[in-house]
């Protein structure tokens, strides 16, 4: 086993705290706005939904669902105004939408676990496949920690040196393998509708936006749409994009300083790519080919990195 390898085995999932200091967890018996409330309400993502009735974990109830309600409600000319709206229309979508619970719901985003005293090796091999988080329960199924993309690239932050991952020392050019291309984007011009429909129609939670020339100027990030349901308005989603981010962060309170991308350029290495995701708390980087050009090359997120370590230690046996 190459030592690369021996360092993620080495970290047991028990080790690992939950990222928000604690595990939030929405009961099967609690109706969809109350269950998007309490999301939003601790300033997550997604929550896992317990079933009562089957006595097991259906799946993640999560804000991107939010995004399909949006649309749905925006095609049928509806007002919506507060997040109950969203919901109570939006769950219309559903052919037998009477039956729509936060169980059924959850369960376009499953729930696949491991137990407890697994190793980190573990975790990296399914987040490279494109899970975002992985569950961890105990011997009695019972959920203890939800180990998310942002701990394991921090584990790499800290732990991972170019002594085990060489690859770290090298620029995003010399990387040609690393990261995805063409880069889902929208130009300023577009309407925030209609870049929601790239997102949800993509089940991405990130769009780079470019002006007239193709320079990257922005991007949209999960925040953005939790920033929106939390003061929805059907009207401003007509908006261009740039003009609805700035209106829903100062409505937010939010720092409009926050529309500025998160980007590298070729000539940067995978470790500073690295430090950029750690310090932003981001899941994905645009890659640009100069610092006065800014013209989109590639995006790279987490997933493309955990699969390069995949490759890496397969690549070592």
């Amino acid at each position: 086993m190459s030592e690369l390898a021996k360092k993620f085995q080495g970290a047991l999932v028990d080790q690992f705290q939950s990222s928000k200091g604690k595990i939030v967890v929405v009961d099967s018996s609690l109706i969809p706005i109350q269950g998007f409330n309490l999301i939003l309400d601790n300033k997550i993502q997604s929550a896992p939904v317990f079933d009562n009735v089957a006595g097991k974990y259906s799946g993640f109830l999560d804000i991107r669902d939010l995004v399909s309600f949006s649309l749905f409600i925006h095609d049928n000319n509806v007002q919506a105004n507060t997040l109950l709206d969203v919901v109570n229309f939006g769950v219309k979508m559903f052919k037998h939408n009477a039956d729509v619970t936060v169980t059924y719901l959850s369960r376009r985003n499953p729930f696949h676990s491991l137990q407890s005293g697994n190793n980190l090796l573990k975790i990296v091999e399914i987040l490279a496949n494109g899970q975002h988080r992985v569950p961890i329960v105990d011997k009695d199924d019972r959920l203890v920690n939800i180990i998310s993309q942002s701990t394991v690239i921090q584990f790499i932050y800290n732990n991972i040196g170019t002594d085990l991952l060489p690859e770290l020392n090298k620029t995003l050019a010399e990387l040609t393998e690393l990261g995805n291309a063409p880069v889902l984007h929208a130009k300023t011009t577009t309407s925030a509708i209609d870049v929601f429909r790239q997102m949800d129609n993509t089940r991405r939670s990130g769009v780079a936006i470019v002006d007239e020339n193709g320079r990257l100027v922005g991007g949209t990030s999960s925040q953005d749409l939790k920033l929106f349901i939390t003061t929805p308005s059907t009207k401003v989603l007509e908006s261009p994009i740039m003009q609805f981010l700035n209106q829903i962060r100062q409505l937010n309170n939010e720092d409009n300083t926050q529309t500025k991308p998160l980007y590298c350029t070729l000539n940067e290495t995978l470790k500073d790519l690295i430090v950029k995701l750690v310090e932003s708390r981001h899941h994905r980087v645009f890659v640009v080919d100069s610092e006065s050009s800014l013209k989109l090359i590639k995006v790279v997120s987490i997933t493309d990195i955990l699969k390069l370590i995949v490759n890496k230690i397969n690549s070592q046996k």
